[in-house]
């Protein structure tokens, strides 16, 4: 599906191109003019702009693919023109495009719009697709899991879109609706879950924490699988790389990566290598004598303090001293904070790339802590594949590239990867079409609406 907005209340837009193999493409767009799919550090650079009431967006690309790229090339705005408004900033981002006069070319039209509450549409004829088999639509909003179930189960909602319910949700749909077949319950990997390591030298706790054996130790303490059951009953997708084993290269990245299966006899085998003995109370002391005590901390929410309790446990079990620390909300506000945990740290990484673990994306005073490497790990290995990463095209090569970032990755234990925790989405019975993402970069199962049909 494609959208074409009106260019009503637009900043202005620039491209210019340069030339050579090496070649950068600029953009200054408006946001309701062009879209660009590029989010990796280092080829794109994002800067708010404004100039005599302009409000302007800078888009850099850094990549020779995206200077060819059909979207840039098929962009309503021909390069070297200007579109330009003089407007308060405040003014243009309250104006009613943004909102009920958006025009747009999707399946539905607006027909009513009550803010935080619903919208209501009909079907649009023009549909590129066809119009919709379904002639009216209602979205509601509602951010309360206990209310959306009430909802699904009384009949009032026939399908629920993702990030609102989640495991526990889904499996009491599932027990609710079983003896009468009310319905479906769909599972999407969406949120991945992953244990960052400290490797600041002035921030690691125990200091050891920067030995790779130690490292590597750590990651056979952590026991994902029995974590993986307790918070997804089996609906997420086990981890063992930042590549889901769902892409099409998986295997070749598989074939390059070391696993770091949970097995005691492996941490004492590797602790010990690196000079740690066992205390009169089970758990392993540092090489200094004191003792090797690693915090390992979480998000609060029961979901992911359970996770914490197993992995913490795992570690114990296997002789570690590991200590459980739920991070209060107001230290998950705080980037700083988070990048100087000094031991290990269990959250959510949002897709999983690997700009994500370049030297570029490490959180730093430099650019305000707002790097998304939060661990501090830095590779020049990995940092100069992960620039040719960037600007090949050929399929078969940048798989190869994408084995060896994962095997540098996963040798020098950057970071444990554990599992993407599942999304639910359900529907009822008697709604036909709904789908949900197989894939954790896939799109929402919502935007394929208009093929939704009731049963007869």
């Amino acid at each position: 599906m494609l959208a074409q907005p009106r260019r009503k209340g637009g900043a202005r837009l620039k491209r210019t191109s340069g030339s050579g193999p090496d070649e950068h493409r600029a953009a200054s767009i408006s946001s309701n003019s062009l879209s660009f799919p590029v989010t990796q550090a280092g080829l794109v650079e994002l800067l708010a702009k404004g100039d005599q009431g302009t409000q302007c967006l800078s888009v850099t690309l850094h990549a020779p693919e995206y200077a060819a790229s059909p979207r840039l090339a098929a962009s309503p705005c021909p390069p070297g023109s200007d579109f330009v408004q003089t407007q308060d900033p405040q003014a243009f981002a309250g104006l009613p495009f943004w909102t009920s006069e958006y025009v747009g070319l999707g399946p539905y039209k607006i027909d009513r719009w009550e803010p935080g509450a619903f919208l209501e549409g009909s079907a649009f004829a023009g549909h590129a697709l066809g119009k919709p088999a379904i002639d009216r639509l209602r979205l509601l909003f509602i951010s309360d899991p206990n209310t959306v179930l009430a909802n699904m189960l009384s009949g009032e909602a026939h399908y629920v879109s993702e990030s609102i319910l989640y495991t526990e949700e889904g499996l009491t749909l599932e027990r609710q609706w079983a003896p009468t077949n009310g319905g479906m319950v769909l599972y999407a990997p969406v949120t991945f879950r992953i244990t960052l390591i400290q490797s600041r030298p002035d921030a690691a706790a125990p200091p050891a924490m920067l030995d790779l054996r130690v490292r590597r130790a750590l990651a056979h303490g952590m026991d994902s699988v029995s974590a993986f059951e307790a918070t997804t009953a089996g609906k997420g997708l086990l981890m063992y790389s930042l590549t889901p084993p769902t892409k099409d290269y998986y295997s070749t990245v598989d074939g390059a990566i070391a696993k770091y299966p949970y097995d005691a006899r492996s941490v004492a085998r590797l602790l010990e290598e690196a000079g740690t003995v066992k205390g009169s109370d089970g758990f392993v002391v540092g090489t200094d004598g004191e003792p090797f005590t690693v915090e390992v901390a979480s998000d609060g929410g029961s979901v992911f303090e359970r996770e914490n309790a197993v992995l913490v446990e795992g570690l114990r079990r296997a002789g570690i001293d590991a200590i459980s620390h739920i991070v209060p909300v107001a230290q998950l506000r705080n980037n700083e904070a988070r990048a100087l945990l000094s031991g290990l740290s269990t959250g959510g990484l949002g897709t999983p790339r690997y700009d994500k673990f370049a030297s570029a994306a490490v959180a730093g005073p430099e650019n305000r802590w707002q790097g998304a490497n939060r661990g501090g790990w830095a590779n020049a290995e990995f940092d100069r594949i992960w620039e040719a990463y960037g600007g090949m095209l050929d399929r078969s090569e940048r798989a190869q590239q994408a084995a060896q970032m994962e095997r540098i990755f996963t040798e020098s234990v950057a970071a444990i990867p554990h599992y993407f925790s599942p999304a639910a989405t359900a529907h009822v019975a008697s709604l036909e079409g709904p789908v949900t993402a197989q894939t954790p970069d896939a799109g929402r199962g919502i935007h394929r609406v208009w093929d939704w049909r009731w049963r007869s």
